[in-house]
């Protein structure tokens, strides 16, 4: 785990200027070590000499903030934060624009494309078919009879990703269920609290339903993050959204979030949705 061991992490973004000095809390446990320590003993099994040359993970810190911002490592690991200046007039773009003969934009002709001359040359640039030379609005996936109610999965509160769903005191700030508006719930004999099934084409969940004014109608809502639980049957009685999406990305190469539709029916109350 993370606090087995030292490391130095960074925020994501650039304008994030600083860095954080994890410092150990306790011994690896048990069995478990470090990533260096693994790699290191492979390295000795197939016979590399010198993989690893220092005699802990702070000396290779220390080499990985020599010649950086951070000029005393030794009060760094001691404050556990170092501060990098900041340029608050920092413009995006600024060196192209002021100076586009030495800093040309990562574009054919040098210069900002609405018109993109290398899709224009390969319209199917990603492998995923056609792409339009132009901003283009492109109509996703339209609901069927089968399955009308089109599902978004956004993030939960009590996990990071996919990250803690174990832990029963965050699950319960959060529980995994399905958001329905009452005028969807009600076409479908479905009650708050009860368990309810999720299905498409791609596959099926069970879990409860949470029956709230706070998702517009024809759309429910399934948080990402839950984990893959199937029964013998194949059904998922994690509340897991991937279960129900294609592994299919747009044309452009990005995610086709929200464009994926269900349908959901009142499950046997004997079900058991997420533990």
């Amino acid at each position: 785990m993370m606090w087995e061991r030292n490391d130095i992490r960074t925020p994501w973004g650039d304008l994030d200027k600083y860095a954080i000095f994890m410092n150990r809390a306790i011994e690896p446990m048990y069995e478990c070590r470090t990533d260096l320590d693994i790699c290191t003993a492979l390295a000795e099994r197939l016979g590399i000499s010198g993989y690893n040359d220092k005699p802990s993970d702070v000396d290779w810190l220390r080499e990985l903030c020599d010649g950086t911002l951070i000029d005393d490592f030794d009060a760094f690991r001691e404050n556990g934060l170092a501060r990098f200046p900041f340029d608050p007039g920092k413009v995006a773009f600024e060196k192209e624009i002021a100076d586009p003969d030495n800093h040309p934009f990562r574009t054919p002709s040098g210069k900002i494309e609405i018109y993109s001359t290398a899709i224009a040359s390969n319209p199917d640039v990603h492998g995923f078919g056609e792409v339009p030379t132009i901003p283009t609005y492109v109509a996703g996936a339209q609901p069927d009879s089968r399955y009308p109610l089109r599902i978004v999965s956004p993030t939960s509160k009590a996990r990071t990703h996919s990250q803690h769903p174990n832990l029963p005191r965050l699950a319960r700030i959060d529980p995994q269920t399905v958001w329905i508006h009452p005028d969807d719930a009600a076409a479908r004999g479905v009650e708050d609290g009860q368990p309810a099934r999720v299905f498409n084409e791609y596959g099926e969940c069970v879990l409860p339903a949470e029956v709230t004014e706070r998702i517009a109608p024809g759309v429910v809502c399934m948080k990402a993050g839950a984990w893959y639980a199937p029964d013998d049957a194949g059904t998922d009685r994690g509340g897991c959204p991937n279960t129900l999406t294609v592994d299919r990305p747009s044309p452009a190469g990005s995610q086709t979030h929200n464009t994926c539709f269900v349908e959901v029916e009142a499950a046997d109350p004997a079900a058991n949705g997420p533990a």
